[in-house]
């Protein structure tokens, strides 16, 4: 749910509003996109160190990506890399916004959830899904 709130300066909303509008593409290509073309099935790494790696790598790549795509974010967690740019609103950025998550998803379903020994790296990738 997004709530809309105003600080004492009198703030615009539109952070926690792109925040529910990213939201709201993701969570629609959970649902779309569980099928991974061949490609994607084939790299799968073959051991459970190599699916964790696969795994955190897949983490990691999404965080950085949301932190350039979303500088104003980064810059209110203290990473200031980005402070010259501003966020990007247009329908051609957001339809690349969906593309890359797509791609996030279908390497996160070239990886054998089955093969992760540790059963939090297998629940970390079904909350990522």
């Amino acid at each position: 749910m997004c709530k809309l709130s105003f600080d004492s300066r009198g703030s615009n909303p539109l952070p926690s509003l792109r925040s529910f509008f990213l939201a709201a593409p993701a969570a629609a290509l959970l649902i779309v996109a569980p099928v991974a073309h061949p490609q994607a099935l084939n790299a799968a790494p073959a051991s459970a160190d190599g699916n964790r790696k696969a795994l955190n790598q897949i983490f990691e790549d999404y965080w950085q990506d949301n932190l350039v795509h979303s500088p104003e974010f980064a810059s209110t967690l203290g990473d200031k890399r980005y402070n010259d740019r501003i966020s990007d609103y247009s329908v051609k950025a957001f339809n690349e916004s969906l593309s890359r998550e797509q791609g996030f998803l279908m390497r996160l379903a070239a990886i054998d959830t089955a093969a992760l020994v540790d059963l939090r790296d297998g629940h970390q990738c079904g909350v990522f899904q």
